[in-house]
């Protein structure tokens, strides 16, 4: 066990090594490491003392792994069996650290890497009576609820290095990849998965699901049909499935709102009205609690939040009800809207529906859709006297005891669908949609030269780049010669994918005319648009919005189904449907032509969208919580009896 002879020698070595330990130095620990043993590679002193660097900077798995080729490569010795015993407490792994610990009895102790142990490691008693079961694991999902989403996937993959076969780790990990858009990455760390763990449903959902982020509607069906046929009675994985749905342009919403109507029976709770405050025409203040699920996170959580802190106070108590703390980030914006807030992170439907009834809740909101279903089927039951359902549920919830299903006139105008769901549709005159403008922020210099061709910008995850859309969008670009489409990069630039969109737009010959543009602010990135192509069958209200802040036409596609009506909802409610909506695939690629081919036109609209914005009721958050109250008014009286 020597080292690097030029290096000085081996005791002056161990005693820097122990004070960089002591000291906490790793990085000084590891360059002395390495010069040290530049000559002397693969010794025992310097896996242990790798093994020692790697645990102090929380990389179990490494440590572990380092600890195992040493102990196997030197005859076992006593230290690395010691250092492994606390390895595997602290990974939660009891029966590899029992046995490690028993082996020590047989081994040879190493004087030198005994002296190591003691500086670098904790004592085996003092772990051993702290050990945990998945340790890893609550960290994983600790820093994913906190929205530490790299530190998530960090932990959830030293979880897996214990437990290779650990469905929740795989799918911890994965998500906290989607997260930050690296759906590639995601998918094939779940392809492998899945050749791990075959039957494993989760697995398989959670895969059908990126695959629909992607745009691979097809392959995300048959995993989505394999997940629910192996677990049907698994009430998440079915609510996936039949969300998912949404995103797929192929996909008829008349089935879509079956399929919702089938779940609700399925698996909505049933039982006894556990509501414990008895609907009173003469109440004076009404308790509304809203279901959020992290609804925070996405671009309506904000507007949300304006419109409740809104809320007469005389008349509205409201209580939040989310994923985690009301501390946590994502919960952040809507501190300043609500008296009181439950954290319902693994909680069960039947405590939900005590929760709710202890509460004296007098309206309950469902605002997260299907995010969070096992908490959903408790609107199964009564929880509250009127129970009510707003975003996210364009086809209602199929469930016995919600009430109502807040919507609008451009949506629903007709109601022709009613039957198709169970709730009442109550209407909301200012639109059902929820879209906030920017705050504190000037608008960027546009930057798209009025010489050039003209620039079709679009803002979309890669689900909204299907067959439809990019059908629409060639057929645009061949009627604006010159002009060009960029796409802001969503996780685009990967090897697959760029092959992908390279097939789709070249199926039209115009693949040459696609750019994405990476590392910008959505704002920025408008600033180079003419005119905003809005995707199919999901349009975003918030880009919407945001392309008309930023003096942009936005081109909307729309069709019967209620869940492609939301953004044409905000441009009706301002008065653009006409020149920005269109009901048919013609329509919509007329309108983006027209505005392209009118220079003049578009100039004016920059001009007038500003004032037409801030003058807006729809966008009116003051406005949007009196038309809010108004609804509840309405269907609490109804509730009452009136």
């Amino acid at each position: 066990m020597t080292g690097n002879a030029g290096a000085g020698s081996l005791e002056d070595f161990i005693g820097e090594a122990i004070a960089c330990l002591s000291g906490e130095r790793w990085d000084d620990l590891e360059e002395s490491t390495d010069v040290f043993f530049k000559q002397d590679k693969g010794s025992a002193i310097e896996a242990f003392i790798r093994s020692l660097i790697a645990f102090n900077r929380n990389d179990l798995a490494k440590a572990a792994e380092l600890a195992m080729d040493g102990f196997e490569a030197e005859g076992e010795t006593l230290e690395f069996a010691q250092a492994l015993s606390v390895y595997f407490a602290l990974a939660g792994d009891l029966n590899n650290s029992t046995f490690h610990r028993k082996l020590e009895t047989t081994l040879t102790s190493d004087p030198v890497l005994a002296r190591l142990l003691k500086a670098g490691l904790p004592d085996f008693s003092d772990v051993y009576l702290k050990i945990e079961e998945a340790p890893l694991l609550k960290k994983g999902r600790k820093a994913f609820f906190a929205g530490q989403w790299e530190d998530a996937e960090f932990w959830f993959g030293q979880h897996l290095a214990f437990f290779p076969e650990n469905g929740d780790a795989y799918v911890g990990s994965a998500q906290s990849l989607i997260v930050r858009n690296q759906y590639r990455a995601a998918i094939d760390l779940l392809r492998a998965a899945r050749h791990v763990l075959p039957n494993n449903e989760q697995i398989a959902s959670v895969l059908a699901l990126t695959l629909t982020d992607v745009g691979e509607f097809p392959e995300s069906r048959a995993c989505h049909r394999w997940a629910v046929s192996q677990a049907p009675d698994n009430l998440h994985i079915a609510a996936m499935a039949m969300n998912d749905m949404l995103a797929d342009p192929e996909q008829d919403g008349r089935e879509v709102a079956r399929r919702v109507l089938q779940w609700g029976k399925q698996f909505g709770l049933r039982g006894l009205d556990a509501s414990g405050n008895a609907a009173d025409a003469d109440k004076k203040t009404l308790t509304v609690a809203y279901l959020l699920g992290s609804r925070g996170l996405s671009s309506s959580g904000t507007a949300l939040s304006d419109i409740i802190a809104r809320h007469d106070p005389r008349r509205f108590k409201a209580i939040g009800i989310g994923l985690g703390s009301f501390g946590n980030s994502y919960n952040a914006t809507f501190q300043k809207c609500f008296e009181r807030w439950h954290d319902i992170a693994g909680m069960d439907p039947y405590t939900l529906r005590s929760m709710v009834a202890a509460e004296g809740v007098d309206i309950v909101i469902n605002a997260s859709g299907f995010e969070a279903p096992e908490l959903l089927t408790a609107f199964g039951s009564r929880m509250a006297p009127c129970q009510v359902s707003w975003m996210g549920t364009p086809y209602g919830t199929g469930l016995e005891c919600m009430d109502a299903l807040l919507s609008d006139a451009y949506v629903d105008g007709s109601q022709e669908g009613k039957s198709d769901i169970t709730e009442s549709l109550a209407q909301l005159s200012l639109g059902s949609f929820l879209a906030d403008l920017p705050e504190g922020l000037d608008r960027p210099e546009r930057t798209s030269s009025s010489d050039g061709g003209v620039v079709f910008a679009t803002d979309t995850p890669l689900s909204g780049v299907n067959s439809i859309t990019v059908e629409c969008w060639s057929r645009i670009l061949h009627e604006v010669p010159d002009s060009v489409l960029i796409l802001r990069d969503h996780g685009f630039k990967t090897d697959v994918t760029i092959n992908r969109l390279l097939a789709l737009f070249g199926n039209f010959g115009v693949s040459h005319r696609i750019d994405i543009v990476s590392d910008v602010d959505r704002f920025t990135f408008l600033a180079d648009a003419d005119v905003v192509l809005l995707p199919y069958p999901e349009a975003d209200a918030q880009l919407t919005l945001d392309a008309l802040w930023m003096g942009a036409p936005a081109i909307c596609l729309v069709s019967d189904d209620r869940h492609t009506r939301l953004a044409g909802s905000l441009l009706s409610q301002l008065g653009l449907a006409e020149r920005m909506v269109g009901e048919t695939l013609g329509s919509y690629v007329n309108l983006a032509v027209e505005w392209a081919n009118d220079k003049d036109r578009r100039a004016a609209f920059r001009t007038e969208a500003g004032n037409l914005l801030d003058t807006a009721d729809c966008l009116d958050h003051h406005a949007r919580a009196r038309d809010l109250e108004a609804a509840l008014e309405s269907m609490w009286r109804k509730a009452c009896g009136g």
